[in-house]
């Protein structure tokens, strides 16, 4: 199945049941991401709405930050999120999935969050010259 046939997969009806592993890479160590088929699917649509809104936007990484927050990595989307030019700014300590939200609504929190932390710049403090 080549990378095409893969993504069209998952995107699709059928795909939606089914769990799809990812490895990415943040500072150095990979991190093991399984997503079922309709998180991937939301938070693409997600990834599509931002850019159809912001064009300057289509490879800020925020798509593989929400995975990373998705999954629980919060320390590596973080990092991820610094390394793609954004301020990386930590989820707050109240961070995480409510009990009673489910997996779209997590989805979605995750990229807003995402998005939140590939773009927010660093902002520096001190002297300048």
């Amino acid at each position: 199945m080549t990378d095409g046939e893969r993504v069209s997969f998952m995107l699709s009806d059928e795909g939606a049941d089914y769990l799809f592993g990812f490895t990415i890479k943040a500072d150095g160590r990979d991190y093991h991401v399984s997503l079922p088929g309709r998180v991937i699917k939301v938070l693409g649509d997600e990834q599509v709405q931002s850019v159809r809104a912001n064009p300057e936007e289509k490879n800020n990484g925020a798509l593989w930050t929400a995975f990373l927050l998705f999954a629980g990595y919060v320390d590596a989307a973080t990092s991820f999120a610094q390394n793609c030019g954004g301020g990386g700014s930590a989820p707050d300590q109240n961070w995480g999935r409510d009990k009673n939200e489910d997996d779209i609504l997590w989805a979605r929190r995750c990229f807003r969050k995402a998005r939140e932390m590939v773009t927010t710049p660093v902002i520096r403090r001190g002297m300048r010259r």
